[in-house]
């Protein structure tokens, strides 16, 4: 089954769970079971991927330079939460992304996208203590009934708690 590559960006919704973090959003892809972190810049761009925007639409809309916005959207592509891959006038042209990453070293709004792989339900269900994610709140089934993902650190913006009996 192919993708249709799209022209105009489409936000993906489908199996995301998201919560914002202060001007931050944390992303959990229940497919694939990554947590993306996004930046104000690439949630601004994120948000206004809605099929009908073009790259200068986004721009307008954002406020972020035409660069920007085609380096989130090629993190955002990269990372999955964009509806399908997008056609190749969409991403940054001519040059590298670390070498636009050089470039730009200086501006404030580089748009980031961090990613990390949460447990599997196979990997958490194992003992009590496990590291789980809080966004999902799930520890899997588990023999030692450990299924109910506590928040041990007192930061509210700590993504990670602790599987402890139910």
């Amino acid at each position: 089954m192919t993708s249709t590559v799209h022209a105009v960006p489409v936000a993906r919704s489908a199996d995301l769970v998201t919560t914002e973090s202060g001007t931050d959003v944390l992303v959990y892809d229940q497919r694939t079971h990554h947590i993306h972190h996004l930046n104000p810049t690439t949630t601004a761009v994120w948000h206004a991927c809605d099929g009908e925007r073009s790259v200068a639409g986004i721009t307008t809309v954002t406020g972020a330079p035409d660069e920007l916005v085609r380096l989130a959207l090629a993190q955002l592509a990269d990372a999955e939460l964009l509806a399908g891959p997008l056609a190749p006038a969409v991403l940054p042209a001519g040059q590298s992304r670390r070498r636009f990453l050089k470039r730009a070293a200086g501006a404030v709004a580089v748009p980031v996208l961090v990613s990390v792989t949460a447990p599997t339900a196979a990997q958490a269900a194992s003992l009590c203590g496990r590291q789980c994610v809080l966004l999902a709140s799930f520890c899997g089934e588990s023999t030692d009934n450990c299924t109910t993902c506590v928040q041990f650190n007192p930061d509210p913006n700590y993504l990670f708690g602790r599987c402890e009996p139910a």
